[in-house]
């Protein structure tokens, strides 16, 4: 029998009593366990018994011996991780022998239990003490912002005895699971259900006291908790959980088992405990239109573009479904309508009338939303290159291509779309149509413009190659010849070019020729390349002008033209 002022403890003894002489003494020696001895910290004496006569006993301390009780312990439950950075725990070391060395390891899992690292080292015995984990699993991969779980076990050998501990052990939780039953689209507000089955295999107790749910926002913030004690068996289920998912991501749903002392009894520490945990994902995505999808407003006047939204939510319910709202870009010029009041999980999206300005083709969104969970999806807008159904055009006759890439840096200083015969004061003949490879230039300085002239460069291309060509004639012309025709006794072979100024501009040319270097551009006729042409394709040596004054595709993200450089 062992006393204290605090507690008694009443040991079983083993062996027999044996007279091991006449008249003499009997021994009885007694034997006591680690598991035994953990509630008590400190040095404990055995005494021997000793037997005078039939009825009476003496008793003699015979030694003592101290016990190294070890006792791991950690006030934190979890761990709520950022995401970057470092996480701390803080955790004791009690011993009755100060500064013993101490080997540790730590086990870091995640919410479903599974060991994602695992750090041995050696301590000292003490409070106070600090293990820091960088966020990273044994791979060294950087581990996302959540809830994560750990075991700190420790162990150290005193007077030849090896004694061990750890913390978070004792009930096991083997799965938890989670789901709505309700969604309130008005207060936006979830039930859910959660169920838990506790295994206490291997524990001293059969069943678990009370069991916590609480429930972490994707911001790692509390969203409930709900406490049921004296859970019937081994599954027990937190019902009518009310949690507001308006935050987008994960929601973890974690559970803790206790014994009758609200927390693990040491002496029930057989298995490891931790939490275990269910997620669910508070998420809604949109399923049509798909990202980045190219879509062409119609050559209708006004033009029109219908476009089918659909979207789900999670977690999947009719309920959340018809709460889904939907929103999209303002473009100036352009009504933009959804039907069904713009709710449910699908809807058609209507756009009527192209847009003023160039800049509002291309990335347009289109936002679900559900009780503040909200998702974008971007697709490109485009207009009908030949279609003539741009905002402003009363008249109709202007192809977009025109109206619209006026507005781009592939322009040259035109205003109009002017179509016209060939006037006096005019310098290029040319053929009507967008297909035309000519273009022309009236007495009154505008521009008649193509976007196909030549073979190669296309498009928006095209049209800035085009209107620095012309550019070229207009300028050189008003030099030459002021804002009068061309005085045809001055330019005797009727290139364009008057006679004396040949010689002296660029490479040079033959006031005698009408095309001083025919077929070095590729046309097959010198009544395509007369000098006045090939000044204006060409200003150093070989060097083609259109090659030094404009980049060939330096204005692609400027061409939402259907078809056009983009489409």
């Amino acid at each position: 029998k062992e006393e204290t002022a605090s507690h008694e403890t009443n040991w079983e003894s083993r062996g027999e009593i044996t007279p091991v002489a006449e008249d003499g003494y009997w021994v009885a020696r007694f034997d006591w366990n680690t598991l035994q001895t953990k509630a008590h910290n400190g040095s404990y004496k055995t005494r021997v018994l000793w037997k005078a006569n039939v009825t009476t006993f003496y008793t003699d301390d015979s030694g003592s011996a101290t016990v190294s009780n070890l006792v791991v312990s950690s006030s934190t439950e979890y761990l709520l991780y950022s995401g970057t950075g470092t996480i701390s725990i803080t955790y004791s070391l009690q011993d009755s022998v100060p500064n013993n060395a101490t080997n540790v390891t730590v086990d870091i899992y995640n919410s479903s239990q599974t060991r994602i690292r695992q750090s041995a080292f050696s301590e000292v015995t003490g409070s106070g003490k600090t293990y820091t984990w960088d966020g990273k699993n044994s791979g060294g991969v950087q581990q996302p912002k959540g809830v994560y779980l750990y075991k700190i076990t420790a162990s150290h050998t005193q007077d030849g005895c090896t004694d061990s501990d750890y913390d978070k052990s004792g009930w096991t939780i083997s799965s938890v699971s989670a789901e709505e039953t309700s969604y309130n689209a008005t207060t936006g507000v979830s039930t859910m259900q959660a169920s838990c089955t506790i295994n206490p295999s291997g524990s001293s107790q059969s069943t678990a006291t009370s069991a916590k749910l609480q429930i972490l926002s994707p911001d790692l913030a509390n969203a409930g908790i709900q406490e049921i004690n004296n859970p019937a068996g081994s599954v027990c289920t937190f019902s009518d959980v009310n949690v507001t998912l308006n935050r987008k991501g994960n929601y973890t749903f974690l559970v803790t088992a206790k014994d009758k002392d609200g927390g693990m009894d040491k002496a029930h520490r057989v298995r490891p405990i931790l939490p275990r945990a269910s997620i669910v994902s508070s998420d809604i995505s949109v399923t049509a239109p798909l990202e980045g999808a190219k879509l062409t407003f119609n050559d209708a006047n006004p033009g029109a573009l219908t476009i089918t939204c659909t979207a789900q939510a999670a977690p999947a319910s009719a309920e959340r479904t018809s709460a889904i709202t939907w929103t999209c870009k303002t473009l100036t010029g352009t009504t933009a309508s959804f039907n069904n009041n713009a709710r449910g999980g699908n809807v058609v999206l209507t756009l009527t009338g192209l847009p003023y300005s160039n800049s509002d083709f291309g990335e347009f969104w289109i936002k679900a939303n559900v009780n503040g969970v909200e998702t974008e999806r971007k697709i490109k807008l485009f207009y009908p290159a030949d279609a003539t159904n741009s905002p402003g055009d009363g008249n109709n006759i202007v192809p977009n291509w025109y109206v619209y890439y006026l507005q781009t840096p592939a322009a040259c200083g035109q205003s109009i779309y002017y179509v016209a015969p060939h006037t006096a004061g005019g310098f290029c003949t040319f053929n009507f149509g967008t297909n035309s490879w000519e273009v022309f230039i009236t007495g009154n300085g505008h521009h008649l413009l193509s976007r196909s002239t030549w073979s190669y460069p296309c498009y928006i291309d095209r049209f800035a190659w085009t209107s620095r060509h012309e550019f070229k004639h207009k300028s050189l012309a008003i030099s030459w010849w002021g804002q009068n025709p061309i005085v045809y006794f001055e330019d005797n072979d009727n290139d364009g070019v008057p006679d004396e100024q040949e010689p002296s501009i660029g490479r040079g040319y033959n006031p005698l020729m009408q095309a001083t270097y025919p077929d070095e551009v590729g046309y097959s006729s010198e009544a395509y390349i007369k000098d006045c042409e090939d000044i204006c394709m060409r200003t150093l040596g070989p060097v083609h002008v259109l090659d030094v004054l404009w980049s060939n595709g330096s204005a692609d993200s400027y061409d939402w033209a259907n078809p056009g450089k983009q489409f």
